[in-house]
């Protein structure tokens, strides 16, 4: 992992909810239940809307309008939403920094995200912030990453390999995924290893 990091062409991909951040909504569950019970009676969509943005994208190919209505409410609950920085975030953040490009990829609002990194001064740390309506391409699915690559004007063929810290399966598959379809080698480190100062 070390070596992987001192590399000139890597990037490093980070997660934020859970990983780096911890996003502390109340009555999660029963929002999303609300939000479930509204989109049904507005738009006579019957879905689980979880997980919701894989719902939301296979809803937006048929009404536009259901997408935007979903994300306002899930925005307007984010930006609410209090919470924290974990305590190696910023060690994280501004040494990987030093040493290749940081890209936040995360399924929140990237509003919310870039306003959190900014509060707390780490937003200089940050090259590029992919959140919830950047784009079409939702984790888990490896072409966010591509995406990113192409806002860094990178193809992925400039990168030897990348490293992806997160805690979810979706992080995980977006990796693999990535990595698969252009022959990249990764690394893959779970928030929970984060506290192993070797990998700094």
């Amino acid at each position: 992992t070390r070596k992987m990091l001192l590399n000139k062409h890597s990037i490093a991909f980070i997660d934020f909810d859970k990983t780096i951040y911890d996003l502390q909504i109340p009555d999660y569950e029963e929002k999303r239940a609300i939000l479930a019970k509204n989109v049904k009676e507005k738009y006579q969509v019957d879905t689980s809307l979880y997980p919701i943005l894989e719902d939301t994208d296979k809803i937006s190919k048929d009404d536009a309008s259901i997408k935007k209505y979903i994300y306002d409410y899930i925005d307007g609950v984010e930006h609410k939403a209090t919470g924290y920085f974990y305590d190696y975030a910023e060690k994280l953040l501004k040494k990987l920094s030093l040493q290749m490009p940081v890209v936040i990829v995360s399924n929140n609002s990237g509003d919310v995200i870039s306003q959190r990194l900014k509060e707390f001064n780490l937003d200089q740390q940050v090259r590029y912030v992919y959140g919830r309506g950047t784009f079409e391409y939702y984790k888990p699915m490896g072409k966010v990453l591509e995406y990113c690559c192409r806002i860094l004007s990178m193809t992925p063929a400039d990168a030897d390999n990348f490293v992806f810290f997160g805690d979810s399966w979706r992080d995980y598959s977006c990796a693999a995924d990535f990595a698969a379809k252009n022959n990249l080698s990764y690394t893959f480190i779970h928030p929970k290893l984060l506290t192993h100062t070797d990998i700094l």
